[in-house]
């Protein structure tokens, strides 16, 4: 027969005093803050009588539309008098002394939490003692306790106000604006309406937010170019299993050169997660899952609403949510995206689906190219706050310039990035170097044609560059080589007389014969 547990009649029952004090405290000064936790605490939460006290005063004022201020508050207790019970002035002295934190949701969730422990020993008590007292159907009677405490359990998770967040006139006219909590400054990603990344299927979707992950994790630069501010990252992979997303991340940290040491516990991947944005809780289970994440990828958004058509304008209804959840936690949501097929020029139309998906988004980035060749990335959809739409950039990867630590089958990467205007610059010169190149081979083909039969004129010489390059586009490429060899010394025409009079012939010069390789041999050219 198994042993009961003993159970310390002394201890006190669950509770989260710590937590009950910084969200009274906190409250006090910050409207915002208060209106934040009033709409998932009530009263019976709190296991202080005292601080039941207090949180009854405020969400008596917060119906009467009075003032929340500590006067106020002491006036109120006074008032009903509840003051002396709570400890009088020197507890309110308490609440101003709580450390100031501008997101309680944390302490909210303990509060909670620790209600709905107490709840399910309450429970456990009747349990206990009903089942002393006999049952006759036992599997209805277990049933129903099981329903009881699943109901008990479901109301642990934040309440999401149907309303949305409330902004009265001190918020909209006087409340001082936070500076946007960037997630990616240079390009525009952060908190408010989802961004996107939208491209074809082998465009690097994933690679790219890969790559801001990584960058946001460690606090470093992303493409070789752009600084992001330090955070935590979550990246939920509904398309791509644990192996291929180990695989990819292993090869940018390596190309990178970081190190576990570099990352902390900033980087988490869910992977193939159970729960979707059209789930009938998903607002309540994604602030769940993402609180304390500053960046939160979803990959990809069509296996993120399975059963959904994608042309359905309710679409939006979604990406909305997770704008409620990225207000509500000051975390920048990024989700991937296809492009249509068939578009040449990406826009926000370019979207597969309805264009209600790219009407509820924030920035959005379109990517262009596929297999070997560079990508670019182009601004089609600005940020609420934006300063003006960002100017596209091309990417593309290199090998590994400081090899990292992490083993893997696969060579390791880095993405970097340049500006379309250097990226025009690098294809002219590309071209200039081409056409020198072309130049140079042309110049030294007709010092060897030179060098194996001197003294041939004009005629002579096109006859012997017949079947070479130097003969085709109706002899530019001789006449520029001529002109080149000239201007360096490396050719010279001479005139000379004979019976036909005066005629120009080409040679070679020494410094023209030098200037070829060493091991040529005349006698095995042309």
């Amino acid at each position: 027969m198994g042993q009961l547990l003993s159970i310390n009649q002394n201890l006190p029952p669950a509770n989260a005093l710590e937590s009950e004090l910084a969200v009274l405290g906190n409250s006090l000064v910050s409207q915002e803050v208060f209106d934040k936790a009033c709409v998932e605490l009530r009263v019976e939460h709190f296991y202080s009588d005292a601080h039941k006290a207090v949180w009854a005063c405020m969400l008596e004022a917060r119906r009467e539309g009075a003032p929340l201020h500590p006067v106020d508050l002491k006036a109120r207790l006074e008032r009903t008098g509840r003051l002396d019970a709570i400890g009088g002035s020197p507890f309110l002295g308490e609440l101003l002394c709580v450390p100031p934190e501008d997101d309680v949701s944390t302490h909210v969730r303990l509060i909670r939490e620790a209600w709905t422990k107490r709840r399910i020993g309450e429970l456990g008590s009747r349990i206990a003692v009903e089942s002393k007292n006999g049952v006759r159907d036992v599997e209805s009677w277990a049933g129903e306790q099981l329903q009881a405490l699943a109901r008990l359990i479901e109301p642990t998770r934040p309440r999401v106000d149907p309303w949305g967040q409330r902004l009265d006139v001190h918020a909209l006219f006087v409340e001082e604006l936070p500076p946007v909590r960037w997630a990616m400054p240079g390009l525009e990603l952060g908190p408010g309406r989802p961004c996107g990344v939208w491209g074809k299927p082998g465009s690097g979707k994933t690679l790219f937010v890969q790559e801001i992950a990584l960058a946001v994790a460690t606090g470093g630069t992303a493409f070789g170019r752009w600084e992001c501010p330090k955070g935590r990252v979550l990246h939920l992979s509904y398309d791509f299993g644990a192996q291929a997303v180990k695989i990819r991340y292993r090869q940018l940290a390596n190309g990178l050169g970081l190190g576990v040491e570099d990352l902390g516990d900033r980087l988490e991947v869910r992977v193939f997660p159970a729960v979707y944005l059209n789930d009938p809780h998903a607002e309540q289970l994604f602030r769940d899952l993402c609180t304390g994440f500053d960046l939160v990828i979803l990959d990809c958004l069509r296996d993120a609403l399975p059963g959904a058509d994608e042309n359905d304008s309710l679409n939006a209804v979604h990406l909305k949510m997770l704008a409620r959840v990225s207000e509500a936690l000051n975390s920048t949501f990024i989700y991937l995206h296809h492009l249509k097929k068939g578009d040449e020029d990406i826009t926000i139309d370019s979207g597969r689906g309805s264009g209600s998906i790219g009407a509820a988004s924030g920035t959005v980035w379109g990517l262009d190219g596929q297999g070997d060749e560079p990508r670019t990335a182009k601004h089609i959809r600005q940020h609420d706050v934006s300063a003006g739409p960002q100017k596209p950039f091309i990417f593309e990867k290199h090998g590994s310039v400081t090899p990292g630590s992490f083993v893997t089958p696969y060579p390791a990467i880095r993405l970097l990035a340049r500006s379309a205007e250097e990226q025009v610059v690098e294809v002219a010169m590309a071209r200039v170097e081409q056409n020198m190149a072309v130049e140079r081979s042309n110049t030294e083909l007709l010092v060897r044609i030179l060098l194996s039969t001197p003294n041939l004129m004009k005629r002579e010489l096109r006859a012997r560059a017949k079947g070479t390059p130097l003969c085709g586009d109706h002899w530019r490429a001789l006449d520029g080589a001529i002109e080149s060899a000239l201007e360096d010394g490396l050719v010279e025409i001479k005139e000379v007389s004979g019976r036909g009079g005066k005629r120009q012939i080409y040679n070679a010069t020494r410094r023209g014969a030098t200037s070829l390789t060493k091991n040529w041999d005349p006698s095995n050219d042309l």
